[in-house]
């Protein structure tokens, strides 16, 4: 029971940390407005980034430094991996976002070598897929001969239908990604870094 008491302490005293300093809550709200901000430009297209810099614009500046940092949090945030070989629809407009907010020719060719990683990052997962699959497919073969036997008929098996070949693949295509991610993230924070202090550096 103590320790739950001393739970609740902990986070009464947090709480109250956090509602006697109201830079601290200005800032929480200022970084949330930027997030809200690129959500609504990405995927509702509710904002335009004239309008995002007019409320950029209208803030002093400890404010505006609270709102490009939330900006420049949700625009990087929203690189990721491409799935399932699909590309990153929005990629474009973060692209887009970034030159308008801080402009600078090595953020352009960052983005083109971005979609350059991401083709790579697509190849090989193909290949990888391609590569398991032939390594897999004397078992696989096993397999359907064991099941056309227990059932009396021919049996196609393919490895998508395959339990163990999934699994297999999953733990590949995690090793896989895990490297490329952790690529993606030195990235996304050098971005990241670079419009908050370009922007600052130009408001």
């Amino acid at each position: 029971m103590s320790k739950i008491r001393s739970a609740l302490e902990i986070a009464l005293e947090r709480t109250e940390s956090v509602e006697s300093n109201p830079q601290r809550i200005e800032e929480e709200a200022l970084t949330k407005e930027g997030q809200r901000l690129i959500s609504k430009y990405l995927f509702e297209h509710a904002v335009s980034l004239d309008e995002i810099k007019e409320e950029l614009s209208s803030k002093d500046d400890q404010q505006r430094g609270y709102l490009i940092s939330g900006i420049a949090n949700a625009l990087t945030a929203n690189i990721s991996l491409p799935q399932n070989g699909a590309p990153i629809d929005h990629l474009p407009s973060i692209k887009t976002a970034i030159e308008s907010l801080a402009p600078d020719e090595e953020i352009s060719e960052q983005f083109d070598r971005i979609e350059q990683f991401f083709q790579q990052y697509r190849q090989q997962t193909e290949q990888l897929r391609r590569s398991l699959e032939q390594q897999y497919e004397p078992k696989l073969r096993q397999k359907q001969q064991q099941l056309s036997q227990q059932y009396g008929r021919m049996v196609e098996l393919t490895p998508e239908q395959d339990p163990e070949f999934l699994e297999l693949l999953s733990k590949h295509m995690k090793q896989l990604d895990e490297q490329y991610r952790s690529v993606l993230d030195e990235v996304k924070v050098q971005i990241k870094d670079h419009v908050i202090s370009n922007y600052s550096a130009s408001s």
